[in-house]
């Protein structure tokens, strides 16, 4: 097990954090003046001060518009999320939740006052975050890095555009969260005791990726990803737009649409199966865990017609959407 080094680890990820920062073309001169880190440099001797960086953000983030802010919580956790899998070790590692828990054991260790944890809530596997919360202007900054990060992991290690349905929230709005982070109409549990994600079995299982993914392309362009699972996700993540097709598929993944057909047989199913598949479940995680109507549910899912998802899920399910979603609540 490899022994992080807490300045280190705080250097790359106040360097990643202003590096983004200049390229979303914000002035942080200012704030760099008057938290004395106008001169601090990867080759500095001195390890970076920490109340220095807290205070530079706290003046920093008022500044910055919802771009400014998402762009660079966004682009600083991808880059910190690659240098994590560097700097750490997984060796004894086989799946993705093995690979998960090492991170956060390694992790934990170099922390004060946060923990890191997979653990259950709300019946389900959790990646959870349990650290003070703050009304200091870097906090939900710090909140949204944070979910970005531990995202990029998981689907760093199971080698997919993998996004979270459910988010947990220290906070007490979701204000800072945007598209990035999960997937559409995702459920929200606000003011919780940590802040973090649900994490599928089905992708806590998967065999570890260790090469780095850094977009959908090169996910695809390797033959042993999950396929049928790396393709969910994409499919997932474009639901709302309309209905997704295999040509946009083949747009989107650069492959063609006779190289998806093939690896989709090779999976043991097909593009219909598949996309019935991700609607349905989709369409009953909706239905039950969240508050829209079932005609938006349906326009989310593609349908210019809610009739036309009302015959597809009767059709799948046994059940109306209606009915789906009064059977579920009278149970819990």
């Amino acid at each position: 097990m490899s022994k992080l080094d807490l300045s280190l680890v705080v250097e790359d990820q106040w360097l990643s954090i202003r590096e983004a920062l200049i390229e979303a073309k914000v002035d942080i001169n200012q704030e760099l003046e008057q938290t004395m880190l106008s001169n601090y440099s990867s080759h500095s001797k001195t390890p970076i001060n920490l109340i220095s960086v807290f205070s530079f953000m706290d003046l920093i983030v008022p500044k910055l518009t919802p771009e400014q802010f998402q762009y660079v919580a966004l682009t600083s956790a991808r880059n910190n999320a690659v240098n994590a899998i560097k700097m750490m070790e997984f060796d004894d590692c086989n799946t993705v939740k093995e690979a998960l828990d090492s991170y956060c054991r390694q992790c934990t260790r170099i922390m004060t006052n946060t923990t890191l944890t997979i653990d259950s809530f709300a019946g389900s596997s959790w990646f959870m975050c349990a650290r003070p919360y703050s009304e200091q202007p870097r906090y939900p900054l710090t909140e949204s890095y944070g979910l970005f990060l531990y995202r990029e992991l998981v689907a760093q290690f199971s080698g997919t555009e993998w996004k979270p349905s459910q988010l947990a929230l220290r906070s007490f709005n979701a204000q800072h969260i945007d598209e990035a982070t999960c997937l559409p109409s995702p459920v929200v549990y606000l003011g919780q005791e940590f802040y973090g994600f649900k994490v599928e079995d089905e992708v806590l299982q998967l065999p570890l990726k260790l090469r780095p993914y850094t977009s959908t392309e090169s996910v695809f362009k390797n033959t042993d990803v999950n396929f049928s699972l790396a393709l969910t996700y994409v499919v997932l993540a474009h639901l709302g737009e309309d209905v997704v097709t295999l040509k946009q598929l083949s747009k989107i993944t650069q492959l063609s649409v006779r190289t998806i057909q093939r690896r989709l047989e090779e999976a043991g199913t097909n593009f219909t199966s598949l996309y019935d598949k991700i609607i349905l479940d989709e369409a009953k995680r909706l239905l039950v865990s969240s508050n829209q109507k079932v005609s938006d549910i349906s326009y989310h899912l593609g349908y210019s017609n809610p009739s036309g998802f009302t015959r597809f899920f009767k059709l799948k399910q046994g059940l109306t959407p209606k009915q789906y979603q009064s059977n579920h609540i009278k149970k819990h």
